[in-house]
């Protein structure tokens, strides 16, 4: 991919130092997929057939990296070849992975996908609740004007937390089990939902960003889609700032 590490050209020379230089071992050895979920991506087959003619190098200037991979969470999937001894799930871990595709198109027999369960579920409160008057305005340069009486759960999240701001007036959040449309513009800290039409909503109660509820779902990918973007860049903006609560 032309980032970071040794270019191909300049190993022998590095597995050559390694073997004369009893203070440094060779742990482990990798690279990575530039289109890992194009399973007959031919780039991907070229940086295949390199990487294993290096590992096969090492071993032939008697250095034996113990740790090889290549295959991140959507070659784990589709090329199977390229697992070597170890593999690389990271959005897999989330439970989710990025659609495997082919030059093919509709024609081709693609791999079954990973047998996924969503790990990840975001969430916040209500801090107040709003009776707003026809025509008036909501959040940050009026992105949102009431054309009828609407009562207004302001939320505790933002674009501070990671969400979003591309949902601004497109997403929504889960509130006692029913979808609650943002309204206007998602600021730094605070966000506005639209909960006119659910019940009982009080300050205090837990609303869903990300994950399900009995009867809704938000995914990473609707985040992700709204704002036009990946779900990996979904995960990594969710800020440090959040409290994580790990369940086994």
């Amino acid at each position: 991919m032309n980032r970071l590490g040794a270019d191909q050209k300049d190993l022998p020379a590095i597995y050559t130092t390694l073997r004369v230089s009893p203070q440094v071992s060779l742990e482990g050895i990798f690279s990575h997929f530039a289109a890992s979920e194009v399973v007959d991506d031919p780039y991907g087959d070229e940086q295949l057939r390199q990487f294993s003619e290096l590992v096969a190098a090492a071993t032939q200037r008697n250095v034996h990296p113990s740790i090889r991979h290549m295959a991140n969470s959507a070659a784990i999937a589709g090329r199977p070849s390229s697992w070597f001894n170890f593999v690389r799930p990271g959005l897999a871990t989330y439970g989710y992975c990025l659609p495997l595709t082919s030059r093919r198109g509709a024609q081709a027999n693609l791999p079954e996908p990973l047998p996924l369960e969503t790990a990840l579920t975001w969430k916040t409160r209500v801090l107040q609740v709003r009776e707003v008057a026809t025509g008036q305005q909501v959040g940050y340069s009026g992105g949102f004007v009431a054309r009828s009486a609407t009562k207004v759960a302001v939320l505790a999240v933002g674009y501070g937390d990671g969400l979003s701001r591309k949902l601004s007036s497109r997403g929504r959040m889960i509130v006692r089990d029913a979808y609650a449309p943002i309204l206007g513009n998602v600021s730094m800290n605070l966000t506005a939902v639209d909960v006119t039409r659910i019940s009982g909503v009080t300050v205090g109660d837990e609303v869903t960003i990300i994950g399900a509820a009995p009867s809704c779902n938000i995914s990473l990918w609707e985040h992700a889609n709204l704002a036009g973007t990946i779900p990996y860049e979904i995960l990594c903006s969710i800020s440090g700032r959040l409290m994580r609560k790990y369940v086994d």
